[in-house]
């Protein structure tokens, strides 16, 4: 398990049951990561500069890749969840996958495209961050994001 900054389990179990405007399961195909970028840039009441929300839209679209191209079995799609909200004057996002999940830590270490670079994305532009995933058990993004 990889956590960054201060976002705790109960957090993270919160984040899963919390109303949030944009609460969507996308299909696990290649129109997931354009459909998300549609759906948060169309959030009411997001408090993020335009600047800012451009850097989000970009780390949401390389999350949800990572959960299309790396969640699933090669030639296996599955859904995606996406859930989206305002929070103290700032955006939360969780990202899921009900696929074979993957060792945060060995992404950051392993030489490779794709996941590893994703994640130093996320890390880069998210205020707080927490990945939990474990092999056979998916994966779940939590990203909060203030201006």
């Amino acid at each position: 398990m990889l956590t960054d900054r201060i976002i705790t389990a109960a957090d993270l179990d919160l984040a899963r049951s919390a109303p949030a405007p944009v609460d969507e399961v996308l299909p696990g195909d290649e129109q997931a990561p354009r459909q998300a970028r549609r759906l948060l840039d169309a959030l009411e009441g997001c408090c993020l500069p335009p600047e800012r929300m451009n850097d989000v839209l970009v780390v949401v679209s390389e999350a949800v890749t990572n959960a299309v191209l790396h969640g699933y079995p090669p030639g296996e799609a599955g859904p995606i969840h996406l859930k989206a909200w305002a929070l103290d004057n700032a955006l939360a996002v969780l990202i899921r996958d009900e696929g074979c999940g993957f060792d945060p830590g060995s992404a950051f270490r392993a030489p490779r495209s794709g996941l590893g670079l994703g994640l130093s994305l996320m890390r880069a532009v998210a205020t707080e961050l927490r990945v939990v995933s474990r092999p056979g058990g998916g994966a779940t993004v939590f990203m909060i994001f203030r201006p």
